[in-house]
């Protein structure tokens, strides 16, 4: 995706009245805002999928104390074996999705990613 922001920077040379030269820079700047709208519009479905997805990841862990309940009681430990589980699960798929995004960005991509997930 290209950037809507670009810098050109230039060095130019003054003459001044005492035959010397001073060397000064031009930062230019230009701004496209088709670009831009469709990085706001690729950024704002992006964080939209990162909402639900938590939400679900956050009901999968509310639901999963329910199911344990019966099993290991509702103590302490249980609470924090489950978030540790649920915390190392999202810091690995965050780290595997990074490194992939990185690779290959393409939304495509990440609707396979989330479908093979959910399932």
């Amino acid at each position: 995706m290209k950037s809507p922001i670009t810098f050109s920077l230039h060095i130019v040379k003054y003459e001044s009245s005492h035959k010397f030269f001073t060397y000064g820079a031009e930062l230019i700047l230009s701004y496209d805002y088709d670009t831009d709208r469709q990085a706001v519009k690729i950024q704002a479905r992006l964080q939209i999928t990162s909402f639900f997805s938590g939400a679900a990841t956050m009901i999968l862990e509310l639901t999963g104390s329910r199911l344990v309940a019966p099993f290991f009681g509702t103590s302490l430990i249980v609470w924090t074996a489950l978030i540790g589980i649920i915390m190392t699960s999202l810091c690995i798929g965050n780290w595997l999705g990074g490194s992939i995004a990185d690779k290959r960005p393409e939304g495509k991509l990440l609707g396979r990613i989330l479908i093979a997930a959910a399932i």
